[in-house]
């Protein structure tokens, strides 16, 4: 199963953009989704964004990754955490 990734598009390209996650920028590929806008949110997986979610979804997925990431940086030992 792959986990989405909760995104901000900063700019665009012809098949690509700037994604801001969590503080980190990334260019990943905009080809599922067409035409996108500075300030879309999307969800990315491997460099690709997949989904078009409206900012609601892109503020909870954002809190629920920030607490995953805060348990996982607590129990680096648990392999089993962002499963």
């Amino acid at each position: 199963m792959c986990i989405g990734m909760p995104a901000r598009v900063v700019s665009v390209n012809a098949a690509s953009a700037i994604v801001e996650a969590l503080g980190m920028k990334k260019t990943v590929t905009t080809r599922l989704l067409g035409e996108l806008q500075p300030g879309d949110f999307v969800t990315v997986h491997a460099d690709i964004a997949y989904g078009r979610i409206s900012r609601e979804e892109y503020d909870t997925a954002k809190v629920l990754w920030k607490k995953l990431l805060e348990r996982k940086r607590r129990n680096p030992e648990n392999e089993f955490l962002l499963f």
